[in-house]
This record gives C-alpha cells, structure tokens and sequence, in this order.
C-alpha cells in the first residue's frame, strides 16, 4: 500500500482559505490550482504556515517570487 500523499499541502485536508503573499483565496477551484501548482515549485518557498482552527484548515505561503 502506497501511503504518500500527492500534494503534502492537503496532508490536513482541503484548505479552507490559502494566502499567498498576502493574496487571499477562498473559492475552491483557486485553492485547487494554487495548491498544485506551490506543491511542484516547492523551490519558490521561502515560509510556510498552516493554521488549523475548529478543524478549518489555512495556508499561508511567502514566495521568493512576487505576484
């Protein structure tokens, strides 16, 4: 049985809201493709937090490269 996870930014479940360089997403398809697209660059990562509040999950994310 293979017990990795695909994309380690859901290893608490599905975020509720991602914040990227104080960039704010909550609409799921944006926390789908921002998720993806942190979790194969994961060079462009300078910090990041997880929050985990009542079992609502929050990312946030300081990229090297600004948006």
């Amino acid at each position: 049985m293979n017990n990795q996870i695909k994309n380690p930014l859901l290893a608490f479940g599905t975020p509720a809201k991602v914040v990227i360089n104080g960039t704010q997403a909550t609409h799921p398809q944006l926390i789908e493709a921002y998720t993806k697209v942190i979790a194969e660059n994961p060079e462009h990562i300078r910090a990041i937090a997880f929050s985990i509040i009542n079992g609502v999950v929050k990312i946030y994310i300081k990229t090297t490269v600004e948006a």
